[in-house]
């Protein structure tokens, strides 16, 4: 990837550099290095339009205008992904971050340096959560923005993929996080905002769900509960439909067992969408 980079000399002195020739040239810093490093990134990896990427992007945070590093927008031009590069990262470059994604409206933001990757999504809410990764560009939906046809010949059914990981963002909150169990048989936890509908094991990636819960939500959006039970289960998503899980064990959360859809989070068609708060 650093092959790519083209750079230059061009007051005889001082290097300067770019991701591609679209690009401004700037002066060659390390921190500079590592963005247009992950502007070829987002550009090869990612597979984002260049047009949809763009660097210092204005950003009125008070009275005063701060610039962001990268911003990738989306088909309608509204800010997407949000990028910050430091040479090192701190508390301090995340809560910058969230400020910016905020501001924007942002759904994803990262924190990136030469040896570190953080990133972050928001949702409708305003709740940040931690996730492995910004998604790819979606090349399948950007041809059909280019191509759009009317809309009520547009009118696709919603798959049991897409309603659980519509399910899982809208109730990241409730989600209680247990990593591992230590010496003394204390979970270390993230404390949910409300009531205990999911418990995440991040160790061992795997997610108990509510049975009563996500039932009441696939019912409440008209969709069938056996369909979509037999489907996540048949693609390997769903590990048991009928696993019993006490939700707060190892915390201070009462309960007994519940009922629950066992889930492999880490399935790939889940992607980056199961977050693991920071």
């Amino acid at each position: 990837m650093l092959s790519r980079l083209i750079f230059s000399v061009p007051d005889g002195e001082n290097y300067y550099v770019q991701a591609t020739a679209k690009q401004n040239a700037r002066r060659a810093l390390p921190e500079e290095i590592i963005r247009q490093l992950f502007v070829l990134s987002l550009l090869h990896d990612y597979k984002y339009p260049e047009d949809r990427i763009h660097l210092e992007r204005k950003i009125q945070v008070g009275r005063e205008r701060k610039r962001a590093d990268i911003v990738v927008l989306d088909e309608n031009g509204n800010v997407l992904v949000i990028i910050e590069i430091k040479v090192e990262t701190d508390q301090h470059s995340m809560a910058q971050l969230k400020s910016y994604m905020a501001l924007t409206d942002a759904q994803y933001g990262m924190l990136v340096s030469a040896s570190v990757m953080q990133c972050q999504m928001r949702s409708d809410r305003g709740v940040f959560s931690a996730i492995r990764d910004i998604p790819l560009f979606d090349v399948a939906s950007h041809l059909l923005q280019s191509n759009r046809v009317p809309e009520q010949t547009m009118a696709a059914p919603m798959t049991s993929v897409s309603i659980l990981v519509e399910y899982l963002i809208a109730h990241i909150a409730e989600r209680l996080v247990v990593s591992r169990l230590d010496a003394g048989m204390t979970a270390q936890s993230v404390r949910p905002s409300k009531k205990l509908s999911q418990r995440y094991e991040k160790d061992i990636h795997t997610l108990w769900v509510s049975r009563k819960h996500i039932k009441q939500y696939l019912d409440s959006h008209h969709f069938d509960y056996k369909r979509a039970k037999d489907e996540l289960y048949a693609r390997g998503i769903l590990i048991s439909p009928d696993s019993k899980k006490v939700l707060g064990a190892g915390t201070d959360y009462p309960g007994g067992q519940t009922p629950c859809w066992k889930i492999r989070a880490n399935h790939p068609e889940l992607g980056a969408l199961i977050s693991e708060p920071a």
